[in-house]
């Protein structure tokens, strides 16, 4: 399985946000026990250091620690001249949502994972909630991830 994680996902998971952790850490789980591949946005890197610097306790080196970490299950989908000319040209009314769908569509993606399931309604890539997604595994499949001390 293929998915992608929005920016408020990796957000969530570089930041710890507590509220939101339990299901990132599940999704985290799979990426690294190979059940899935995780695939992040370049540009999403950018954003949540922004985020991190400037809402949080972080400071630079620390929020790059983080990432480099993080780096070694996530995969990172490259964003191009033709990405941003697709993505503009498709006049959605959030352009970082269009470019984060877009990325999905390049890797491949079987599922879009967002907490902002309304930013993505023109998605081809079926956008769905950590918690939806995290649920959907245990009532469809029985497969829970418990959350692991890393």
């Amino acid at each position: 399985m293929r998915l992608l994680l929005d920016t408020n996902v990796l957000l969530d998971l570089l930041a710890c946000r507590e509220e939101f952790y339990r299901e990132v850490c599940a999704i985290k789980a799979m990426g690294l026990y190979g059940d899935a591949d995780l695939w992040v946005s370049a540009k999403s890197f950018t954003d949540v250091f922004y985020l991190m610097r400037r809402h949080g306790e972080f400071d630079s080196a620390a929020i790059q620690d983080v990432i480099l970490e993080n780096l070694a299950y996530l995969n990172v989908c490259g964003i191009g001249k033709e990405d941003i000319e697709n993505s503009a040209r498709a006049k959605w009314p959030d352009f970082e949502d269009c470019l984060v769908a877009l990325c999905a569509e390049k890797v491949k993606a079987d599922v879009l994972i967002t907490r902002d399931r309304k930013g993505f309604e023109l998605s081809r890539v079926t956008p769905c909630s950590p918690s939806d997604f995290v649920d959907h595994l245990e009532k469809e499949y029985g497969i829970v991830y418990d959350e692991v001390d890393w």
